[in-house]
């Protein structure tokens, strides 16, 4: 969030804590709603802005004993719905706190083409783009020649934006969808 630019009544008040609510898989800003859980610190109020919760307090709010705590709701019904948990109670222990939404599993399926038909019998994973570290597995199914689908996954950030790879080849970057169960993808199999 960049800088609060107090106005009127909002000149006398600090920004204390920003709260980021970020999906699990996209990182992209997730809609909430946000409640102190217990009565908050004199002089403390709570602000909602786009993506995320802010507290703002007076110019001397104080330290209170034990951290603050916000209960925050996921407000999109369809977004919620896919989420582990559309509903957490964080701690107000830094000054910016992140609370990643945990998406439930879902499952990659890729149908694998050539000119003649389905591409049969290849190695096919999902690999995370941003550390090339270890993939997912997507074994062929037995009774759908061509099609690869992968296990049920929670998949993280790291797999947002993807790389799709055959026989150890890459093919095509893509996303998981994170409002679907199933991401399916269709494409021409050109690393053989």
């Amino acid at each position: 969030m960049s800088a609060v630019r107090p106005v009127g009544e909002s000149a006398r008040r600090v920004l204390r804590h920003e709260v980021r609510a970020v999906h699990g898989t996209s990182g992209a800003p997730v809609p909430v709603a946000a409640a102190f859980v217990d009565r908050p610190p004199r002089g403390w109020e709570l602000r909602i802005a786009s993506g995320g919760s802010v507290v703002l307090t007076g110019p001397d709010p104080g330290n209170p004993v034990a951290p603050v705590r916000l209960r925050l709701t996921v407000v999109d019904a369809a977004a919620a719905m896919h989420l582990e948990a559309p509903e957490a109670v964080i701690a107000l222990d830094q000054g910016v706190v992140t609370h990643r939404f945990v998406p439930l599993p879902t499952i990659l399926e890729l149908v694998l083409v050539t000119a003649q038909g389905p591409s049969s019998g290849r190695t096919v994973a999902a690999h995370p783009t941003r550390d090339g570290g270890p993939g997912v597995p997507l074994p062929e199914q037995p009774d759908e020649p061509g099609c690869y689908r992968s296990a049920p996954t929670v998949w993280t950030e790291d797999f947002h934006r993807f790389e799709i790879r055959v026989d150890g080849n890459l093919l095509r970057r893509a996303f998981i969808d994170i409002g679907r169960r199933t991401t399916r993808i269709r494409l021409i199999d050109t690393t053989g």
